[in-house]
């Protein structure tokens, strides 16, 4: 018997696919109120979570405009900001982007795992904050936060308004929000 036949024997077992293993154990997840870290990857948040920073998560409350959130995308586990909110007949939907990207989706807010309050920074030779815990929910983190998500949603509306499709290097649309971000990340050491 194949690791993959054992596999399936053990999910036939309990009734479900891996599909619907998944989809209950996120949702024991996502209204525990426990706090939780995941290890980023990818660079959709950059420069505020690089490539292997571990994001701090708590699993309960409901998003607001400008929190980082953990939820569950197409392609598995995804941390972006809440750049907008629309309730339709009832079912509040969510509009979420990464800082620096130039592409956003809709999705309903009960694919919303958790809200991000906090990163710890990598450790890496090139690095100043190493280990170091960046607050996410600080007063000073809150009001940065909506700073930035009314910049992200002002630019993707003007990409969309005018049809104009994002350069190759993001950094021409993104270089304000790092800039501004590096500051900050800057500030908060000393």
């Amino acid at each position: 018997m194949k690791d993959g036949d054992k596999k399936a024997e053990k999910l036939d077992i309990l009734g479900m696919d891996e599909k619907d293993l998944r989809r209950e154990v996120l949702e024991l997840w996502r209204g525990s109120g426990k706090i939780s870290r995941i290890k980023a990857r990818g660079m959709s948040m950059e420069p505020l979570i690089k490539e292997g920073d571990e994001v701090i998560i708590k699993h309960s409350g409901v998003p607001g405009f400008g929190d980082i959130i953990l939820f569950d995308g197409s392609e598995g586990l995804v941390v972006h900001r809440v750049i907008g909110k629309k309730i339709d007949k009832g079912q509040t939907y969510i509009l979420e982007k990464g800082d620096s990207s130039p592409a956003s989706t809709i999705i309903p807010e009960e694919k919303v795992l958790g809200i991000v309050i906090g990163i710890e920074k990598a450790c890496s030779e090139r690095s100043e904050s190493n280990g170091k815990i960046i607050r996410l929910d600080s007063t000073l983190s809150k009001l940065v936060g909506k700073a930035l998500a009314i910049y992200s949603l002002l630019s993707f509306k003007i990409l969309l308004r005018y049809n104009i499709k994002p350069p190759r290097s993001l950094s021409v649309i993104f270089s304000f929000p790092r800039k501004f971000l590096a500051w900050i990340v800057k500030a908060s050491k000393g």
